[in-house]
């Protein structure tokens, strides 16, 4: 089923995309989907899970959050498109739309924390 179809339903999806602009927006919730993924396509997904501080032989880690790319729709698959020159993370009225070039932060929607890059 379409993610459109599927955010038409009650609960479920609907909870997360209710009120959302149809085109991606500064404070809109969004999925990035890797359609190229061998044997499956993927979803950028991300958890409460950090890499630890120092592997067991010895090296060290940057104990950020770990992103993956995940086969399942998941809520951990949610990200907020953030406009890093403010502090506002909702969507405004009218939306301000995502353009070409402009510069984005992408907030894990369920742990709050940038994706770094």
């Amino acid at each position: 089923m379409s993610s459109a179809f599927q955010a038409s339903l009650e609960g479920g999806l609907s909870r997360i995309t209710q009120g959302q602009p149809l085109e991606v927006a500064f404070g809109s919730q969004i999925t990035l989907r890797n359609t190229l993924g061998k044997p499956v396509p993927c979803w950028l997904h991300s958890h409460k899970h950090t890499y630890p501080i120092r592997y067991e032989e010895g090296r060290g880690s940057s104990h950020q959050q770990q992103v993956t790319c995940y086969p399942y729709k998941d809520v951990n698959n949610w990200w907020i498109v953030k406009d890093p020159s403010r502090q506002e993370m909702a969507v405004d009225s009218p939306p301000r739309p995502v353009r070409h070039g402009d510069v984005i932060q992408l907030l894990h929607g369920m742990t709050a924390r940038f994706l770094n890059t």
